[in-house]
């Protein structure tokens, strides 16, 4: 089984983006998606950082074991998953980053 932090560095390197070992956000950010690396346990606490996020978000999990949790727990959602390599099982159906400036009203 492969820690957070091995897994997170390869997925990183691999899509050209930056490891951040700091709680609240991705722990993997690119320019095109952000990744949240979790496990079974960790996935639903993860879940709620995702509120109000834009752009394609994924989990990959720490350990190709886990993957059918994640995945279960993904159901039905716009959340991708990747396994431990960073090969895409689910694509994330969000694609709109925005441009971060709401509307006026009207």
């Amino acid at each position: 089984m492969a820690n957070k932090h091995s897994v997170a560095k390869r997925i990183a390197s691999l899509y050209g983006g930056t490891y951040d070992r700091s709680t609240g956000g991705p722990d993997i950010r690119t320019e095109k998606v952000q990744i949240w690396v979790v496990n079974a346990t960790s996935v639903s606490d993860a879940s709620k950082q995702l509120r109000g996020r834009r752009g394609p978000v994924y989990f990959a999990a720490t350990d190709d074991a886990d993957v059918p949790a994640v995945a279960e727990l993904t159901r039905g959602k716009t959340v991708g998953l990747m396994n431990s390599d960073g090969r895409i099982l689910i694509a994330s159906t969000r694609t709109n980053w925005g441009s971060g400036r709401r509307k006026a009203s009207a």
